[in-house]
C-alpha cells in the first residue's frame, strides 16, 4: 500500500486501472452504476459489484479448466486401475464357487439365471464401493487443496462445495466400472458344463488365451502404428498419446505371455537363495500367468505413468537449462513477480549503475498479424544480440528495425517466410501497416517467449504506457557479477515489483516451476499405484483362501509359519517387481516418444533421473512386502485339520 504518487513511481502505472465506488445510503447499485456510466461516457465499462463478483468468478473458472481436466484424467486413470482390482477379484471368487454354480446348472438355472447372480452381485458390491468412496473422497478433496497449497498454487479459502451431480456421478460410475469388470469373469461362470464343473480339479484357465493375445497384438501393432505416424509422419500430438494409450493396452493384454518367463526369471534368485519357501513363491507365481499378469497390471499402469511423469520433467529441465546456457547471453536479468511489469525508472536507476554495459528493455502486448491475435515482444534491436543468442531459422535479428521476425510456427501457420510482408496493427486494428519480415525464429529458445518480435520504439510509440515485462543487463568486459551486484541490489530498492536474478537464479525459477507441476502430479498418481497395492493384497488374500487345502498340506508334512509367511511374502515381492519391472519400461518408453514428439517445441533432450526412477522400483518390492503382510499372517495361521477337510 502505498500514496499514489509513490505507487506510480515505483510500480510504474500510467493511471488507475479499477475505480471502485460506494453507493451513499439509499441509493441502489443498478442507479449508481447507470448515474456513474452517464458521466464518465461509453469508453469506460461500469459494473455493479455483483457483476463484478461474477465475471471474476467466470474468469477464475476458466483458469482452472486445466485443472479440472487434470484432476478427470487422474480418476479415469484410477478407474482403469482399480478395474483390474476388481477383474482379479471376481475371477478368483468365481473360480472358487465353480461347483457352486455348476450345481446350480445342474438343478435347473439357465446360463442367463447364473449370469444375472454374478452380474447382480457385482452391482451390489458397485453401489457399496462408490458409496464408501464417496465418503473418502470428500475428505481427500479437502487434502488434495492442502496439496496444491504444498507446491505453490494457492486457492482462495471456502467451504466444501458437494453437487448432487458429484453424488450422481459417483455412484454411477462406480457401479458401471464393477460391471464391465465382472462381465469377463460371469461370462466364463456360465461357459463352464455342470458335469465337469462337479470335478473337485475344476478351476478356471490359467494361461493366455488365444483371443486375449490377439487382441493384444492388434492393439500393440495400432499403438506403434500412431506413434510411428506421430515421430515420423508429422501426424499432430494426440495421435501419439492414442498410439501410447493402446500400447500401454497392448502391455497390460499381452502380459500373461511374459508373466511366466519374467517372473521366472525375477524369481530365480529368490529360489535359490530362500529355500523351500523361495522355490514355492516362485512356482505360485508362474503357476497361473493370467492372474500374475492381471495383478501386476495394474501396478504396472501406475508404476508406468510415474516413471514416465519422471522422465518427462526431468528432460524437460534438462532442455530448459540447454536454452537458458545457449541462449542467455546477459548477466542478469529483470522481472516483476507477477504479469503487471515495472516502471523504465528502474531499468534506468540499473543502467547508472558502474559496471553495466547493456540495459535491454522489453515491453509484451497483443498485436494483429494478418488479421490473428498474437502475442508480440518489444525490443531494441541493437541490444537484442548482447543479451540474448535465439535460434535463428533463417533472416537475420540484426535486421529488426526494418521489419519484424515470427516464429517458426507463426510463419509456417501464415505461410510466409524472410523477405516476405505481413500486415501489422500494434494498436489500432484499422491502422495495419505491411511489414517485411527480417527472420524466423525458435521461440522455445527465446527466454522472453512471443509469437512476434516487432521493435521496441514503434512498439512505445504505438502503445504508450505499456509498462516493462522483462530487462536484461549486460555488464562492462571486465566487470565481475560480484563487483557489480551490491550496486544493482541498492538501485533497484525504491522498485519492490522488481526482481534481480543472474542466470543461476532465473535456471532454478524455471527448475521450480517444473518441481511444482511434478510434484503435483507423481501425487495423484501415486493415488493409482496405492489402488494396485490394494490390488496386490486382495488378490493375495484370496488366494490364499483358494489354496486353503494345499497350505494345510503343507504346513501337515512340515512347513513351519514362518516359512508360509516368507512364501507368501515372496510371492507378493515377485507379482510386484514383476509390474514394476513392466512398468519402467512402459515409462522409459513414453517418455522417449513425448520427448521426441515435442522436439519442435524445444524439449530437445532426452534425461531419466536414474536415482529417482531406481527408488521408485524399489518402494515397488518394498509395497509389495507390505500389501502381503495380511495374507501372509492368515496363511501362517490356517488350522491344518481344518484345511484338509475344505473342499
Amino acid at each position: 500500500m502505498f500514496d499514489e504518487a509513490t505507487a506510480r513511481a515505483r510500480f510504474g502505472a500510467a493511471g488507475a486501472t479499477t475505480v471502485a465506488v460506494l453507493a451513499a445510503d439509499g441509493v441502489a447499485a443498478e442507479d449508481l452504476r447507470d448515474r456513474v456510466a452517464a458521466a464518465v461516457g461509453g469508453d469506460y465499462e461500469v459494473l455493479t459489484g455483483a457483476q463484478a463478483a461474477d465475471r471474476e468468478a467466470d474468469d477464475i473458472g476458466r483458469l482452472l479448466d486445466f485443472l479440472t481436466t487434470a484432476l478427470l484424467v487422474f480418476a479415469g486413470v484410477s478407474l482403469f486401475v482399480a478395474a483390474f482390482l476388481i477383474f482379479n477379484t471376481f475371477a478368483i471368487t468365481v473360480a472358487q464357487r465353480t461347483r457352486e454354480l455348476a450345481l446350480l446348472r445342474a438343478v435347473g438355472a439357465s446360463r442367463g439365471q447364473v449370469l444375472g447372480s454374478v452380474l447382480a452381485e457385482a452391482t451390489v458390491v458397485g453401489v457399496a464401493g462408490s458409496a464408501l468412496g464417496l465418503g473418502v473422497g470428500l475428505l481427500l478433496a479437502r487434502g488434495l487443496v492442502a496439496l496444491l497449497d504444498v507446491v505453490g498454487f494457492r486457492l482462495p479459502g471456502g467451504d466444501t462445495v458437494v453437487t448432487a451431480r458429484t453424488a450422481a456421478v459417483a455412484l454411477a460410475i462406480g457401479p458401471l466400472v464393477t460391471l464391465v469388470a465382472g462381465l469377463a469373469p460371469a461370462l466364463r461362470a456360465t461357459r463352464v458344463a455342470p458335469v465337469a464343473a462337479l470335478r473337485l480339479d475344476a478351476a478356471a484357465p490359467a494361461g493366455p488365451s488365444w483371443a486375449r493375445l490377439a487382441g493384444g497384438a492388434a492393439l500393440l501393432a495400432g499403438g506403434v502404428g500412431a506413434v510411428v505416424a506421430g515421430l515420423e509422419g508429422g501426424a499432430p500430438l494426440p495421435v501419439v498419446a492414442a498410439g501410447a494409450v493402446l500400447v500401454l493396452l497392448a502391455v497390460a493384454a499381452l502380459g500373461a505371455l511374459l508373466a511366466r518367463p519374467v517372473a521366472g526369471l525375477i524369481g530365480a534368485p529368490v529360489a535359490a537363495t530362500r529355500g523351500v519357501a523361495g522355490f514355492l513363491a516362485r512356482q505360485n507365481t508362474l503357476r497361473n500367468p493370467r492372474r500374475t499378469a492381471s495383478t501386476a497390471a495394474a501396478l504396472m499402469i501406475g508404476l508406468g505413468l510415474v516413471t514416465f511423469v519422471l522422465v518427462f520433467s526431468e528432460s524437460l529441465r534438462a532442455s530448459v537449462t540447454g536454452v537458458v546456457a545457449r541462449t542467455f547471453v546477459a548477466d542478469y536479468q529483470l522481472s516483476p513477480p507477477d504479469q503487471q511489469g515495472f516502471p523504465d525508472a528502474a531499468a534506468d536507476a540499473v543502467a547508472a549503475v558502474d559496471g553495466v554495459a547493456t540495459v535491454a528493455r522489453v515491453r509484451a502486448g497483443t498485436i494483429g498479424v494478418d488479421g490473428d491475435a498474437r502475442r508480440a515482444v518489444a525490443v531494441d534491436p541493437s541490444a537484442l544480440g548482447r543479451v540474448l543468442a535465439p535460434e535463428v531459422a533463417d533472416g537475420d535479428l540484426g535486421r529488426l528495425a526494418d521489419g519484424v521476425a515470427l516464429d517458426v510456427a507463426v510463419a509456417e501457420d501464415l505461410g510466409v517466410g524472410v523477405g516476405d510482408r505481413v500486415d501489422v496493427a500494434l494498436a489500432d486494428p484499422e491502422a495495419a501497416e505491411a511489414r517485411e519480415v527480417v527472420a524466423v525464429y525458435d521461440r522455445a529458445t527465446l527466454l522472453t517467449g512471443g509469437d512476434v518480435l516487432v521493435p521496441l520504439d514503434r512498439f512505445t510509440a504505438a502503445v504508450p504506457g505499456v509498462p516493462l515485462s522483462t530487462a536484461l543487463v549486460r555488464l562492462e568486459d571486465g566487470a565481475t557479477p560480484a563487483q557489480v551486484r551490491p550496486g544493482l541490489d541498492a538501485a533497484l530498492a525504491p522498485f519492490p515489483a522488481v526482481r534481480l536474478a543472474d542466470i543461476e537464479q532465473v535456471r532454478d525459477r524455471l527448475d521450480g516451476q517444473v518441481d511444482q507441476l511434478l510434484s503435483l502430479v507423481v501425487a495423484l498418481l501415486l493415488l493409482s499405484v496405492v489402488i494396485a497395492l490394494f490390488g496386490i493384497a486382495n488378490t493375495l488374500g484370496l488366494s490364499v483362501l483358494e489354496r486353503t487345502r494345499e497350505l494345510g498340506l503343507l504346513r501337515a508334512v512340515g512347513m513351519s509359519r514362518r516359512q508360509t509367511r516368507t512364501m507368501v511374502r515372496w510371492e507378493s515381492v515377485l507379482i510386484a517387481v514383476f509390474g514394476a519391472g513392466l512398468g519402467l519400461a512402459v515409462g522409459l518408453l513414453f517418455g522417449w516418444v513425448f520427448t521426441r514428439a515435442l522436439e519442435d517445441t524445444g524439449l530437445d533432450a532426452f534425461a531419466v533421473p536414474v536415482p529417482s526412477v531406481a527408488l521408485a522400483v524399489v518402494l515397488a518390492g518394498v509395497a509389495g512386502v507390505l500389501a502381503a503382510v495380511v495374507p501372509a499372517w492368515r496363511a501362517a495361521r490356517i488350522d491344518v485339520l481344518e484345511a484338509l477337510r475344505v473342499e
